[in-house]
């Protein structure tokens, strides 16, 4: 993934990765150039620098360094702030005592980019997203990345009776998170801030939180210890939005900002106990309704936004959750595809680390599993010497999972989202995580005209996707498929679409071949929307789903001169208008809306 989300939605979402720029010796097109300066360049190009001078002007096509711009000179610029030396700061990138290690761990300053390698030219690093009009380093301390946190806290609106308030017109309840005013820039925000040299993400976290919102600078002692207490607590389940590259209006063409965006749901009302009290970098700050009308600095909207996504479609709960165990409901509380019902998980009973003495799941391996085909694991119960290696590649099998280390409990191995309600592997072949790629294909809608066609009420342009009606479930989805044992994420998610949607395993040879050179030519760039767990139906206590869904968008109109048709696991195929009102299998909405997000159209 360049960049995402590893939302990636991280231990259960994400938000849209971006790709890193091509080298110097690839083309793009001009509707990539403008997708990507959507994306990420918008805040920092073309304009006056925070307190100091005017960037040096950059057309939209002349973003990426991959595109020769003769007539580039950008302004050089270092805050006198930055050029002080404080300890936050970096030496001059020229000075002869102080060479840096980019790309890589320097003592204890991090230059690793979540994005992805980024190129060193004359020892200085350049931004991986592209021109910005001014080299230097601006108001940021680091050259190359420059890393941040945002915790996204947020609670269920109530009214004074303590009910969940639902919006009128969507008919969902409404989210609100803590935002904060920016000293600087006058614009609300995430409490987040810059994460120093030795400290962890997680500490980060927790720190600039207490510090911007709660003030816990000025406070007693004591009453720092509570709060330290109660933000451990809320602290513990988060669920990673975002991963990767920041359109903040600081970067430069050396120096540029970064983030792990987390979101943290207050379901246990922890923070009615404490007042909301700015401090450090903010001027002052409340809990925020999220709505699509709000201005957020930099690309704090799409943090929030993300957090707003309904992963976990019930129909009767009382109290809904955005934490990491709440990816478990297609998977918890139902019958299971063709097999049990499920043992009952309450939703405060999903998580390993809550005790649940009555919990008693049904165990169950479909037959077609237990015949041992060849993409399936032998019985670890049965077989003594079926010696599974967790956590690690095993052979020519992947086990390592997306999200972390997963426990691992006599032997059986552990679902990392929490309980299902039911044992065994279910419909899975492999005992753990269970690898799929799924490749989001995408296109602009034109009219008989050829004209693109916009939305009349977002007034942006509508995206489509390439979808399959599954045969097992008859839910419209991704045309993705499983990472067979040896085979490489690209390679599936080719061979995939494919089969899925183009029928080539039907193909004589030839326009089999020419089918899968368009495709090869196709998915040679794409941005990794998401890398991790899946709120699967099969999912079971000892065998989950996960995935890395990319996005490929067809600027060229490659697919106009293939026919689409259903293979494999397809019932059905068609291009298909995205739009929030979709209904799609698994997780695969979330993965459709960063696609959206990501290509700045209409959702």
């Amino acid at each position: 993934m360049g960049g995402i989300i590893s939302f990636i939605l991280g231990r259960v979402l994400g938000l849209p990765m971006m790709k890193p720029v091509p080298s110097s010796n690839s083309s793009s097109s001009p509707r990539a150039m403008q997708t990507t300066r959507l994306l990420s360049h918008a805040s920092c190009v073309n304009g006056k620098y925070l307190n100091g001078p005017l960037r040096a002007n950059v057309p939209v096509e002349k973003i990426p360094f991959n595109v020769p711009f003769q007539e580039y000179k950008p302004v050089d610029y270092t805050d006198p702030v930055v050029l002080a030396g404080p300890v936050w700061a970096d030496k001059d990138i020229q000075s002869p005592d102080h060479e840096m290690k980019f790309n890589d761990r320097d003592g204890k300053v991090n230059r690793v980019s979540h994005y992805g390698k980024y190129e060193v030219v004359n020892g200085f690093p350049m931004n991986p997203v592209g021109r910005t009009g001014m080299q230097g380093r601006g108001l940021l301390g680091k050259w190359g990345p420059n890393h941040a946190a945002d915790p996204v806290v947020t609670r269920w609106k109530r009214d004074a009776n303590h009910k969940i308030v639902i919006d009128k017109e969507s008919k969902k309840p409404i989210l609100e998170f803590v935002g904060i005013k920016r000293k600087d820039t006058g614009a609300w925000a995430i409490p987040g801030g810059m994460v120093d040299a030795g400290d962890t993400v997680s500490l980060t976290l927790k720190k600039e939180f207490g510090e911007e919102a709660l003030n816990s600078i000025e406070m007693t002692e004591d009453k720092k210890n509570e709060v330290r207490k109660s933000l451990d607590e809320l602290f513990k389940l988060g669920t990673t939005l975002y991963k990767g590259y920041v359109d903040d209006p600081r970067n430069t063409d050396n120096a540029w900002m970064e983030t792990v965006a987390v979101n943290f749901h207050d379901n246990s009302d922890a923070f009615d106990s404490f007042k909301l009290n700015a401090g450090d970098d903010a001027g002052a700050v409340s809990w925020i309704a999220i709505s699509s009308s709000i201005n957020l600095y930099a690309n704090h909207k799409q943090f929030v936004e993300a957090a707003t996504v309904d992963m976990t479609k019930t129909n009767d709960r009382k109290t809904p959750s955005l934490s990491q165990n709440a990816n478990n409901i297609r998977c918890r509380n139902a019958k299971y595809l063709n097999g049990p019902e499920r043992g009952i998980v309450p939703d405060d009973k999903v998580s390993w680390a809550v005790e649940f003495k009555e919990y008693k799941p049904v165990e169950y391996t479909d037959p077609k599993v237990v015949a041992n085909p060849v993409w399936a694991d032998s019985d670890i119960k049965a077989d003594k010497k079926a010696a599974l290696k967790f956590n690690k590649v095993d052979g020519k099998t992947n086990r390592k999972s997306h999200v972390g280390e997963y426990k691992v409990v006599d032997g059986m191995p552990l679902n990392v989202s929490g309980r299902t309600g039911i044992t065994g592997r279910g419909l899975l072949g492999k005992w753990g995580p269970n690898h799929a790629a799924d490749p989001v294909v995408t296109r602009w809608k034109h009219n008989d005209k050829g004209e693109q066609v916009i939305n009349p009420n977002t007034k942006k342009p509508i995206l489509q996707f390439v979808a399959i009606k599954r045969k097992d479930t008859g839910e419209w989805a991704i045309p993705g498929g499983m990472v067979e044992s040896g085979d490489s994420v690209s390679a599936t998610l080719k061979k995939e679409f494919g089969e899925e949607a183009l029928n080539t395993m039907k193909m004589e040879k030839k326009q089999q071949a020419e089918v899968s050179k368009q495709v090869k030519d196709l998915f040679k760039k794409g941005n990794v929307l998401y890398k991790g767990y899946v709120d699967d139906p099969r999912n079971t206590d000892n065998a989950w789903m996960e995935t890395v869904a990319v996005n490929y968008h067809d600027h060229k109109g490659t697919f106009h001169k293939f026919k689409l048709q259903a293979g494999d696991d397809a019932g059905h195929v068609e291009w298909v208008d995205m739009d929030s009102s979709l209904k799609l299998y698994a997780s695969h909405s979330y993965f459709v809306m960063g696609a959206a997000k990501a290509n700045d159209a209409h959702w």
